[in-house]
C-alpha cells in the first residue's frame, strides 16, 4: 500500500481482493493537521501485491463503505479545505470491472463516522456525526437512511 492513512474504510470484494478507499495522512485529527486524500488501492490475495485503482473524485475520510452488485459505494465522509471543516453527503460509486467511478443519489443527512451495512439489495447509513472533527463539539444525528439503487 502506497499511503499509509486513518480513516479509510477496507472492503472485500471478490474476486479475493481487499480496497483501501480514501482516508487521512499526516495525522488522526482532521483541521489542518492531516490531509485528506483520493487513495483507492486494491490488495490481491492470491498474488500479494497492492495496485493502484481509479482515484475517488471526492478526497475525504470517515466514509461508509458497502459492497452491493459487484460495486463499491462510498458515502459521506469529512474533510477540511483551509480552514472550513465539513461534512458530505456523497454517493460515489466504484466499478472495479471497469475501474470507474459514477455518483449516485446523495445521502439527505451529510455526515461522517458512522455505521453502513449491506442487507437485501438495499444500503443502510445508521447515525453519525454531522461536523467534521476538530471543528468543535461533535453533534450525533440520530439518523437511519436507506439507499436502493
Amino acid at each position: 500500500m502506497a499511503l499509509r492513512s486513518s480513516h479509510s474504510r477496507w472492503l472485500r470484494h471478490r474476486p479475493p481482493k481487499l480496497y483501501a478507499i480514501g482516508g487521512r495522512v499526516g495525522s488522526c485529527y482532521s483541521g489542518g493537521w492531516s490531509s485528506n486524500v483520493w487513495m483507492n488501492e486494491a490488495y490481491d490475495i492470491a498474488t500479494n501485491t497492492w495496485t493502484t485503482r481509479a482515484p475517488m473524485p471526492t478526497a475525504r475520510s470517515g466514509t461508509g463503505i458497502a459492497a452491493l452488485d459487484g460495486k463499491i459505494y462510498v458515502l459521506g465522509g469529512e474533510g477540511w479545505i483551509d480552514d472550513f471543516g465539513g461534512v458530505f453527503r456523497a454517493n460515489e460509486v466504484y466499478d472495479p470491472k471497469s475501474n470507474t467511478w459514477s455518483r449516485a443519489a446523495r445521502m439527505i443527512t451529510p455526515r461522517h463516522g458512522f455505521a453502513v451495512a449491506q442487507v437485501g439489495n438495499a444500503i443502510y447509513a445508521v447515525s453519525g456525526v454531522n461536523n467534521a472533527g476538530g471543528a468543535g463539539t461533535l453533534s450525533v444525528v440520530p439518523v437511519n437512511e436507506i439507499y436502493e439503487p
